[in-house]
């Protein structure tokens, strides 16, 4: 477990004759074919719980403790919510779904709602419960939602809403949870009601969907732009989740993954199917952060799937936490960062019984002691906070790219592989290829376009039928890469959207905000350019490095937070680390706006924690 043996890796493979007029070859993962022999997932999911009746599938965070259920008693529930829901009238939308919605909290309850569905063939339209009501009503208005399932706690703000005819649609709310006494009388005047708890023990037998039919309405993330609704069908999902089993992470039944995105981001449920393929534990966190720490020691994951800004955060404390040492403890730290350096670049070892025991045991136990891999992606992550953090937890970090119209991770590296700063190539169900951009070529030593991707995994349409791949089936994904000869991987660079012109320069705004977050000072930053064509920035100050050069005084920190000298003292940072990675004058920025409130509502901010920039555009403008 975290020992990879180094081998030679390529890849991709150039499909023959294949490059056209400003376009790459068309690429294809080695393992290009691969037999599916179940059409959709519940059918799988049957499969697998008569296989480990026994095995623990969910655990979840009760108010007793963390508490498993087995794949048996999962396969019991979903009987009973199957006949729960075949008593409750779902009428069909304007293009002949049966849609349900669902807006709750992550849960076994979401996951066994999910798998009924499924079985009656019904849609659900997962709502985002962590973005706020607003995007959840917008969203079930558009496609006209009849029925939603939602947590108990959220009855009033339904109600709510309800009355004021803001869900002109609603007719039946399906209730997940315990609701009080009054939510209940209330409930009943204005809409159908249906309570989960209510459902009974029933042995029925399970039909399947047919492959071609829509699984899910899923909306994507809205880095760019207002988020779309696009369908999903069963093919999608089995070949997202067939393509992911095959991508060689080595997955087996002793295995746990910790699931803590929200179940409503196609992803999520993705990878946790994938899991289940296995038999895998799958532990669910309950989203509450201050809890994030006893959960993952209650699962002791073997697999995570995290953002960068998470992987720096756990780096930079680990880097703060070294960097407090002296002395013989100091010169020990350094020999034993060069000693597993040196080791990994000659074999591609990571495990050192000496120095992980003395010294990096503590890192490792802070993700509960067990993890076996890492996986990365969604944005960029500088090169040496994975080089290092390989050394420090002693796993290999897998960097990957999926976008919601594929319903997981698309590309990704492997396990075994030294090299860093790529997301290898497309999983096995997909091909891959760029249309070129003539003005981004002198950037790197590779070819650099829009990323296309075709493939059984990917959405055709949105909600309503509007088509979204080209004639010969390419979806183009908006995304800017580059193209490595030297192990044909592709490298992700930028949004389309979010490549910063500064004269004549191209600026990937997530790598220039990575370099800048390297200084003590800021936690979190913002960086665009101004209408004089220049690069200017909004920053978080770190409340952890301010309350420690405060001396650890709370009072002082809010002084020094609210002071004038504080943006000096950021500015002043931030063109020391410009200094440091000798940036141009045309990343220097030219104005700094300091602010006081970190970000950490839905309105500026994605579940992935990337920013919505197109949004954080408006709220600093004039500020700047």
């Amino acid at each position: 477990m975290g020992n990879s043996k180094i081998r030679s890796i390529t890849y991709n493979v150039p499909t023959p004759e294949s490059a056209q007029p400003g376009y790459t070859p068309i690429y294809r993962n080695k393992i290009m074919c691969f037999t599916n022999e179940f059409a959709t997932y519940i059918e799988l999911f049957l499969q697998i719980s008569y296989k480990y009746p026994t095995r623990p599938f969910l655990g979840f965070n009760r108010s007793k403790g963390y508490k498993w259920i087995t794949f048996e008693k999962t396969r019991e529930k979903v009987h009973k919510y199957v006949n729960f829901l075949q008593k409750i009238p779902v009428r069909k939308s304007d293009y002949g779904l049966s849609l349900i919605g669902i807006l709750c909290k992550s849960s076994p309850e979401w996951i066994v709602f999910d798998l009924a569905c499924m079985s009656l063939s019904y849609t659900i339209v997962p709502l985002h419960e962590h973005r706020g009501l607003d995007e959840s009503v917008s969203i079930m208005n558009i496609v006209k939602i009849s029925v939603l399932c939602c947590d108990a706690g959220k009855l009033s703000s339904i109600f709510k809403l309800k009355k004021e005819g803001k869900l002109p649609d609603l007719e039946t709310i399906i209730v997940m949870g315990h609701p009080n006494e009054e939510d209940i009388i209330a409930g009943e005047q204005i809409s159908t009601m249906y309570y989960l708890k209510n459902a009974k023990p029933a042995e029925i037998c399970i039909s399947y969907p047919e492959s071609d039919s829509i699984y899910s309405l899923s909306t994507t993330s809205g880095t760019t732009g207002p988020s779309q609704i696009i369908q999903v069908t069963h093919k999608n999902l089995m070949s997202a989740i067939i393509g992911t089993a095959n991508n060689g992470y080595d997955i087996t039944i002793e295995d746990a993954y910790f699931s803590y995105f929200p179940l409503s981001i196609p992803m999520e449920r993705t990878l946790l199917y994938t899991s289940s393929k296995f038999g895998t534990r799958v532990g669910l966190s309950s989203g509450n952060i201050s809890l994030f720490l006893n959960e993952i020691q209650y699962i002791k994951p073997s697999i995570i799937v995290a953002v960068p800004l998470f992987l720096e955060e756990i780096y930079s404390n680990i880097i703060l936490e070294f960097n407090k040492l002296t002395g013989f403890k100091r010169k020990l730290l350094n020999r034993a960062i060069a000693k597993k350096q040196k080791n990994y670049e000659k074999d591609g070892t990571l495990i050192h019984s000496i120095y992980d025991s003395l010294i990096f045991k503590k890192a490792r136990e802070n993700l509960g002691g067990k993890i076996r891999i890492i996986i990365t992606g969604i944005s960029y992550i500088r090169e040496e906070v994975v080089k290092m953090l390989k050394i420090f937890l002693s796993c290999p970090i897998l960097q990957g790219y999926g976008i919601v119209e594929a319903n997981t991770c698309n590309l990704a590296s492997s396990i075994g592989d030294r090299t860093d700063g790529h997301v290898g190539g497309p999983m096995c169900s997909l091909e891959a290829r760029l249309k070129i951009i003539p003005e981004y070529s002198h950037l790197y030593e590779g070819p650099v376009g829009e990323l296309f991707l075709r493939g059984e995994i990917l959405s055709h349409s949105t909600w309503n039928g509007r088509e979204i791949l080209d004639d010969e089936g390419w979806f183009a994904t908006g995304d800017i890469f580059t193209f490595q000869p030297s192990n044909n991987s592709f490298v992700f660079i930028e949004r389309k959207g979010n490549m910063l012109r500064v004269g004549d320069d191209y600026i990937p705004a997530c790598y220039i905000e990575a370099i800048y977050r390297t200084s003590n000072f800021v936690s979190q930053i913002f960086i665009y350019v101004s209408d004089e064509g220049k690069l200017v920035g909004v920053v978080v100050p770190h409340e952890g490095f301010l309350i420690s050069i405060s001396d650890n005084d709370h009072n002082k920190y809010i002084e020094l937070l609210y002071s004038d000298k504080i943006k000096n003292m950021v500015v002043e940072d931030l063109n020391a680390v410009a200094r440091k990675f000798k940036l141009p004058l045309s990343m220097v920025l030219s104005k700094v706006y300091i602010e006081t409130v970190p970000w950490t509502n839905d309105e500026v901010l994605t579940v992935t924690l990337k920013l919505k920039r197109w949004v954080l555009i408006k709220k600093y403008k004039e500020l700047l």
